[in-house]
């Protein structure tokens, strides 16, 4: 029983520490599916469940591994 606990405060803790890694204008989803980004069309998203920092409302990554911006400035960047 002390085992279970400890494995269930230790995924806990591992939870909060990879939320906390998100940069700026990112959210930690547990179950998130995939970013938009500026220099591409619309992209399909699968219905996979993937856990990670994604771009927040209002966002887009500037490429794919950048940082997330406001769309507005993102509408600019492909003119």
């Amino acid at each position: 029983m002390k085992l279970l606990f400890i494995l269930v405060a230790l995924a806990s803790f591992v939870a909060r520490s990879q939320q906390q890694q998100c940069r700026i204008n990112e959210v930690y989803k547990e179950c998130g599916g995939c970013d938009q980004y500026c220099n591409e069309g619309p992209v399909f998203c699968a219905a996979d469940c993937n856990p990670g920092c994604y771009c927040q409302e209002g966002f887009q990554r500037s490429f794919r591994g950048g940082i997330c911006i406001p769309i507005s400035t993102c509408k600019l960047m492909i003119l």
